[in-house]
Order: C-alpha cells, then sequence, then structure tokens
C-alpha cells in the first residue's frame, strides 16, 4: 500500500470518530422510555430497621396542549415502597416500572426529623456514590416527607418542582446552602452541625419553618426565632425584617444585608471569639413621630442593633446547650489555629463575644 492509501485510511477513520462523537452520548433514551425521579421521600417504617420511601414521577402524557386543562394532582404521581436502604428502594420501584429509572432529574430528597442523623449520612453516602444522582439537588428536612414530596402545589409546573426553585433561587430572606453536595461536605468535616430547612405541609402549599440540625442521634429543629439568630450571627441574611418599638411607636427597618467579620485568640486556656456584624438596612415604616429625623435615625440604629444582637445570643446559647455548632466556628479555628482547637465538638473552653453595628442606609423607602 502506498503511504498516500495510508494518509486518507488515517483521515477516514479519524472523520468516522468525529461523527461518532457528533451523535451524542451512545446510551441515550427516548423520553418516552425512562422514569425520570423528580423527588423522594423518606420515612420510618413500620418495622425496625426498613423506611418508607416515596418516589415522585412527572407525567410524561402531558403535553403543552394538554397542560393548561391537565389538573395539577395529574401533571405528577408518586409510589411509596418499604426497603431497608436506598438501593433496596431503587429496585423495588423498578419492579413497577415499565420504563427505565432515571435519577439524573432529582431536584428533591425530603428527609424525616423521626428518621436517625446516621441514617440521614447513610443515604447521601449512597447518592455521593450512585453516579447517576447528580448532587445538585436539595435536602431538606420535615415531619412526614411523603406527604411533603406528594404535595402538588398550585404554583408547580410538571416538570420542575416549586419546592426546588423556592430553594436555589437566592430570593429566600435567609439562605440555607442545602444542595446535597454541601450538606455531604458539612457531614464529611469536623468541627460543623449539618444543617438544612425545614420544610412542613400546610394545607396546599409548603411553608419553610426554620431549619433542621443534624445533630448526634437525632435531628433537632429550630424554629424561625432562633434560625434568625443563626442567619444574623454568620451573615447569611438576605434582605430581612425587624420591627422595633420607640417610645410605643412600631418601627419597620427592611432589606436589612451585612456580613459578619470573625477573629480567634486563645487566652488563659480559653478561647475567644468575636463575632463583629455589620447591617445595612432601610426605615420601611414608622419614625416619622419621633421628632428630629437625625436623631430618629440614631435611636433606631440602636434599638434595631440591640434586636439583632439578642437574636444572635440566643442562638449562640442554643447550640451551646444542645452541643451543636451550625455557624461553624469549631470548623473555622481547627482552620485558623489548629493548635488551639479540640477534637470533637465541645464549648466548654469557648468564649462567644458578639458585637452589632447597624446602620440605617438612606432616608427609607417612605420617607
Amino acid at each position: 500500500m502506498r503511504a498516500g492509501d495510508h494518509r486518507w485510511l488515517a483521515w477516514g477513520a479519524l472523520c468516522i470518530l468525529l461523527a461518532a462523537g457528533l451523535t451524542g452520548c451512545w446510551d441515550q433514551r427516548p423520553v418516552e422510555t425512562r422514569a425520570a425521579v423528580t423527588a423522594i421521600g423518606i420515612d420510618p417504617g413500620k418495622h425496625p430497621g426498613l423506611y418508607r420511601f416515596t418516589f415522585v414521577f412527572p407525567n410524561v402524557t402531558t403535553t403543552t396542549t394538554s397542560i393548561a386543562t391537565t389538573p395539577a394532582t395529574q401533571e405528577f404521581f408518586h409510589y411509596t415502597v418499604s426497603a431497608a436502604n436506598l438501593a433496596d428502594a431503587f429496585s423495588a420501584i423498578q419492579r413497577r416500572q415499565s420504563r427505565v429509572l432515571y435519577l439524573g432529574q432529582i431536584r428533591l430528597l425530603a428527609l424525616s426529623t423521626r428518621v436517625p442523623s446516621e441514617v440521614w449520612r447513610r443515604f447521601l453516602q449512597t447518592a455521593v456514590q450512585s453516579g447517576p444522582m447528580v448532587l445538585t439537588f436539595v435536602v431538606v428536612g420535615t415531619s412526614n416527607a411523603q406527604s411533603l414530596v406528594a404535595l402538588v402545589p398550585p404554583s408547580e409546573v410538571v416538570p420542575e418542582l416549586a419546592l426546588y426553585r423556592t430553594l436555589t433561587c437566592d430570593c429566600q430572606p435567609f439562605l440555607v446552602a442545602s444542595r446535597a453536595w454541601h450538606v455531604w461536605v458539612q457531614m464529611e468535616t469536623p468541627g460543623i452541625t449539618p444543617i438544612v430547612p425545614q420544610v412542613m405541609v400546610h394545607e396546599d402549599n409548603y411553608v419553610l419553618r426554620g431549619i433542621d440540625l443534624l445533630a448526634p442521634g437525632r435531628p433537632v429543629t429550630w424554629p424561625l426565632a432562633d434560625t434568625w439568630g443563626w442567619a444574623y450571627a454568620t451573615g447569611h441574611v438576605h434582605e430581612g425584617t425587624v420591627t422595633v418599638n420607640e417610645r410605643g411607636e412600631p418601627v419597620t427597618v427592611g432589606r436589612i444585608l451585612g456580613h459578619q467579620d470573625l477573629s480567634f485568640h486563645v487566652l488563659d486556656g480559653r478561647i475567644v471569639l468575636n463575632d463583629h456584624l455589620r447591617y445595612t438596612g432601610q426605615l420601611v415604616a414608622g419614625g416619622d413621630a419621633l421628632g428630629n429625623p437625625i436623631t430618629t435615625d440614631r435611636t433606631i440604629e440602636r434599638a434595631v442593633a440591640s434586636r439583632l444582637l439578642t437574636m444572635a445570643q440566643q442562638a449562640v446559647k442554643r447550640a451551646q446547650a444542645s452541643g451543636t455548632d451550625p455557624f461553624g466556628w469549631h470548623r473555622d479555628l481547627h482552620w485558623t489555629d489548629a493548635s488551639a482547637a479540640s477534637p470533637g465538638l465541645s464549648w466548654r473552653r469557648w468564649q462567644v463575644r458578639l458585637t452589632v453595628q447597624f446602620l440605617l442606609q438612606n432616608e427609607g423607602v417612605l420617607r
């Protein structure tokens, strides 16, 4: 064979490979042959060691022409199986399906707070080790996972989930990093107690009620008041709102934003943490009857700073009493000064000093 023939054969083989690459994935399947899971809910089972897994699927028979007339309750459907672990649940669900189970579209994993924290860890471990499960889905805690994932609120639009959009829009008043990869990193990082949003079903919709801490044993639920304290202490507030009373008049400050400045010092064997919080906001309502605007603004700033400080201090006390650290300060200390950090999570040698600086950004939206 001549040299020129070899060149033509090489070019021909290259063209075939390029053409194959342009056709996309070799294992692609049409959507009508797949059963795409959008949400999974996990609750305690009737027997020890068994759990109830609820899988939610979008109705693939819904089309752009029929969606306007399709009731919301028919846009999704769900199956519930009993299994010891997530892998067995997948197998049990597949046996009920005439289509191939597809896990790359999962948007929500809801876990019951009645399930031990270690079980949460095992389920997330399975998700991490499962190649098809993309770890961008969100993890939430709830009292009844089945009722939450099976809920189809009025704002739901197949095939997306309204709750997923709510938790990933960066538009909530306090921000909780609840994507699966982030929760898993927190679980694997010493010195921080993993947290997820606490979501409850109310009538025909869902409500964010606070946060769940994956403490040793079982998850611990923090109500909204303590959740706000955690958010202000860590700079996770996104346009918060606070109402204070000055001379008997309610004054509301909104659009509160800010950050924290942390520093650690070791003093006489004690770990002294200084958490300086800097926040700004705008006057939303009230304050007109308090007299001089300049004096009034300074009075309101002190009152709001005091309220934020009280909320943050209450969250710190709650964490210390329960032996948890949703702030991640033990982790930060280990990264800052490993010689001062002790193994495990203990507040025994800690002294937390919180200070708050609050400034009104301008004259406000109603003045």
